[in-house]
């Protein structure tokens, strides 16, 4: 039988729906990451010597410390970042900077309000979710903290044998098991 005879009409364009949904989407996140490479300027890896030598040759026009990150901008437009993770030699390029008058930006290291935001949040939102399982579960149990009652508010037992449907052996299995906690002693001579 073929298999669109198993599946109805409005499921299979649901399903060509999603798909064709799922492939726009990747393709849309792969676009927007290859204009987001091609967009960032190229950055040139340096060690701290050839940092040093960028700043001695008066060849820098500005400079952006970012923590221990030292991005330095040539006067062609190209950039070079080290890092720097001794302080006193961070000065230094600094001190170099400065005396020239030329352009130094510090970043903070400390995360912005929207990042400090997103964390907790995402922090809370788990938390929420927990504690709405933790309800969901507790009340598909009755909301009487797994107990299992079988008698009523009055004390009585609304549940007999003859209420139990099903298999025979099973109700028999549970009478012996009745009869066992009623007088442990009679199948103590017995061995049980």
């Amino acid at each position: 039988m073929p298999l669109s005879r198993l599946i109805p009409r409005t499921q299979q364009r649901n399903a060509r729906v999603a798909a064709a949904s799922s492939l726009l989407a990747i393709t849309a996140a792969v676009g927007v990451h290859f204009y987001t490479q091609s967009r960032l300027p190229v950055v040139e890896d340096v060690n701290y010597t050839q940092l040093r030598q960028t700043v001695s040759d008066n060849a820098g026009r500005s400079l952006l410390v970012d923590g221990e990150m030292l991005i330095v901008t040539r006067a062609d437009g190209s950039k070079a970042q080290a890092v720097v993770t001794d302080a006193p030699a961070r000065q230094e390029i600094v001190k170099a900077f400065s005396e020239r008058g030329q352009q130094i930006e510090f970043r903070s290291m400390q995360p912005g309000t929207l990042s400090s935001v997103l964390n907790w949040g995402f922090a809370f939102l788990m938390l929420g979710v927990m504690a709405f399982i933790g309800w969901r579960v507790y009340a598909s149990m009755g909301g009487h903290g797994g107990e299992f009652r079988v008698e009523d508010e009055g004390g009585t037992q609304g549940v007999t044998f003859d209420d139990v449907a099903g298999v025979d052996e099973a109700k028999a299995e549970l009478a012996e098991t009745i009869e066992f906690l009623r007088d442990p002693s009679r199948f103590a001579s017995v061995g049980a």
